[in-house]
């Protein structure tokens, strides 16, 4: 599932296995050969900390993932996050 899609750049052979969410409020980069695993979320959405601002209050913040990684399964990508090139990040994480 993409939540917009005009805010994902993706190179090239990039490969999403089953299961996998992309909330692209903000922008998303990813890189070439970028591999997600079943189940990898990737959330730009996130609400403010303090409850009070919490009711009213929605924003993004973009998130980068360079060339050659591999994304294990369930693995959460939280707004704001640079993952640099020829990285691993662990299943679940």
């Amino acid at each position: 599932h993409i939540d917009y899609g005009i805010n994902l750049r993706v190179g090239r052979n990039f490969y999403a296995n089953f299961n996998c969410t992309i909330l692209d409020c903000a922008a998303i980069t990813i890189g070439d050969n970028v591999f997600l695993a079943p189940g990898v979320q990737i959330y730009t959405a996130t609400h403010p900390l303090g409850a009070i601002e919490r009711r009213s209050t929605e924003f993004a913040k973009p998130i980068e993932i360079g060339n050659d990684v591999w994304i294990g399964g369930a693995a959460i990508i939280l707004p704001g996050v640079r993952i640099g090139n020829r990285v691993v990040v662990a299943a679940g994480a």
